[in-house]
């Protein structure tokens, strides 16, 4: 049976999932490339690990492509452009690199569109004519779907919510600017705000039981379900930002639905519950109660792992739903 190899690459981690025509995840696995340092590691560390999951399951199915979702890149030159997050510091060819290695028809969007392209034709969104995704992981990422098309921009860089000015002169981000809302309101960015009340307080909490290099957001999360008011209040913070920043979205875009996907969307309603009320309380008086946020109806990170994968699908004319998204 023949299925597509679709790659979600991360800064933290990078997923792999061998894909049906119709968005099944047959297999999945995950990649840690935290302790890549450089290019030459870091492709290293993904092929060895992209040849074994393969080698696994060839047996059964017959890899005909690789769909690949990646932050920041030029899918039109095949390029990571000074990728936040990853220990790149020049432009990369991405796509040559994996083409020279496996041999086989590569396709590249950015990982936010690979996630609305993963919602639109296999999730949630396939009756949808319009919505916004937020992708909230290491990062945040995103894309647009309006009028039943892909919206990519002028230069493909539409959807980089994470990189909206909320704190002009705040958190240095990645980007090399200040105070965009993935330092605030991504999973690094919750888990940089705990340390700092942590560090610069005296406040109880139970996350004071996990060092600093052992503390991730699912700690946060745990501790919030468990009452602990730092945490509690940290997720009320976050939601408050990303509410504030859906408010603004809403008057541009006038979505049907928002998206909340990746790592951070977990929370459920430990995370949802303050972005709708802050939604409602800063958006539009004439919008207010016609748009609904939700999350990803795919699996947790599955969304952009079935998006990057449908790329090829889509150009063997196999693609049922949403047969317009380019």
């Amino acid at each position: 049976m023949d299925v597509v190899l679709g790659i979600d690459i991360g800064g933290t981690s990078s997923k792999l999932g061998l894909v049906q025509a119709d968005g099944a995840i047959i297999a999945k696995r995950s990649v840690d490339t935290r302790r890549c340092r450089d290019e030459e590691a870091f492709f290293a560390c993904l092929f060895e690990e992209i040849e074994l999951f393969l080698e696994q399951h060839q047996r059964n199915y017959h890899c005909a492509g690789i769909g690949i979702g990646a932050p920041s890149c030029d899918e039109q030159a095949g390029i990571l452009e000074k990728a936040a997050n990853f220990p790149f510091t020049e432009d990369v060819p991405i796509l040559q690199i994996f083409q020279k290695h496996f041999g086989l028809p590569v396709y590249l969007t950015k990982d936010g569109n690979a996630a609305t392209l993963g919602e639109a034709r296999y999730g949630a969104g396939r009756y949808i004519e319009n919505f916004v995704l937020l992708t909230l992981g290491t990062g945040i990422g995103g894309g647009l779907f309006l009028n039943g098309q892909l919206v990519k921009g002028n230069s493909g860089w539409a959807g980089e919510f994470g990189h909206i000015v909320v704190e002009p002169g705040g958190r240095s981000c990645g980007c090399g600017r200040q105070g965009c809302l993935e330092t605030y309101a991504s999973a690094t960015g919750l888990r940089r705000t705990v340390l700092q009340r942590l560090t610069q307080g005296d406040e109880r909490s139970i996350l004071r039981r996990l060092g600093a290099s052992e503390l991730e957001a699912k700690d946060v999360y745990l501790a919030a379900k468990m009452g602990d008011a730092l945490s509690l209040e940290v997720f009320d913070d976050v939601g408050r930002r990303l509410g504030l920043a859906l408010a603004n979205l809403a008057a541009i875009f006038d979505p049907e639905v928002f998206f909340l996907a990746g790592g951070l969307a977990a929370a459920e309603d430990i995370l949802l519950s303050p972005v709708r009320k802050y939604f409602e309380a800063f958006v539009l008086p004439q919008l207010r109660g016609r748009i609904s946020i939700e999350t990803s109806a795919l699996r947790l990170n599955e969304a952009a792992i079935a998006g990057a994968a449908s790329l090829v699908w889509h150009h063997k004319n196999l693609i049922t739903t949403h047969d317009e998204c380019k």
